[in-house]
């Protein structure tokens, strides 16, 4: 599955009523978490989606969203990985794709789709907010990929919603009670592995942990291998996306693991405790 651990806990909501219908760019009023009497559902984020409304957008973009997320424009397709959970949280990031979709030295992932961070499901579709409550983009349904001639056709079909998907999305056990929510910004800095002890092997390089930074992107290491990826976080839950990593052997702490498992957040004390969609505590972390 493109998205480790994906936990999106939710049920559905129409966005106009919440009143959170808005021109985009335009604010949303109040916070997303404050204004909804219920959560939203992430199954309903699942399918080709046409975007429109989104900064810099070519006509004909498709963001399909299923066991991973793809972004089919003109130049070809990019892949990547998505979260939903929380109340409404979303985050997405792109990892590769067709090298001509490719530019050196710039993100893949699109400024408005790295600026979604929560989003609102009404009858005619989804709508992307960034943390402000500024539409982002809105995608409709019926966006429909061509796959190029070295791909497999069924790339461009429109996911299904499997058993396996459904349960992957299923409302996660809320956090325990003993924890704090954690909110996000609380999260902004860098943490490391409480308790880890010791190397064994004199083969960890650095020390396991995680930067969550103000824009929304992340970087982690487990000692000595490093990902990267998006994040999203409110009192209701943490949403990461998983990066490519590298397989270097070491007495690693898994937090990439931990945090791509992770569907709520809270404090033990000084300690911020990361917990799984079973209500299992993960990890722990301390400010660096």
């Amino acid at each position: 599955m493109g998205f480790r651990g994906v936990v999106l806990g939710c049920s559905a909501l129409l966005l106009a009523a919440c009143g959170l219908t808005a021109a985009p760019g335009s604010s949303v009023t109040g916070s997303p978490l404050a204004s909804r009497a219920a959560t939203e559902d992430p199954s309903t984020l699942v399918g080709s989606w046409l975007v429109v409304d989104a900064a810099g957008v070519e006509s004909g973009t498709v963001l399909r969203i299923g066991e991973d997320l793809s972004l089919w424009q003109r130049c070809g397709y990019l892949m990547g990985s998505w979260r939903a959970g929380g109340v409404s949280l979303f985050t997405a990031s792109l990892q590769g794709g067709d090298g001509a979709c490719i530019s050196s030295g710039r993100d893949l992932t699109p400024p408005w789709l790295a600026a979604a961070s929560d989003y609102a499901v009404d009858t005619s579709g989804v709508t992307l907010l960034s943390r402000d409550g500024t539409v982002v983009a809105r995608l409709r349904r019926g966006g429909r990929p061509t796959p190029g001639p070295n791909l497999l056709p069924a790339l461009a079909d429109p996911p299904t919603l499997t058993p396996a998907l459904k349960a992957t999305l299923a409302p996660p056990a809320p956090l325990p009670a003993t924890l704090t929510p954690a909110t996000r910004a609380q999260l902004v800095g860098s943490w490391v592995a409480a308790g880890a002890g010791p190397s064994t092997s004199g083969l960890v390089h650095a020390a396991a942990g995680v930067t969550f930074r103000e824009d929304g992107s992340y970087s982690a290491t487990d000692g000595c291998n490093g990902t990267a990826g998006r994040w999203a976080a409110d009192s209701s839950g943490l949403v990461v996306t998983a990066g490519f990593s590298t397989l270097v052997g070491c007495d690693n702490v898994d937090v990439p693991g931990w945090l791509t498992k992770a569907t709520t957040v809270g404090f033990d004390g000084a300690f911020l405790v990361l917990v799984d969609k079973d209500g299992q505590e993960l990890g722990r972390l301390a400010h660096a």
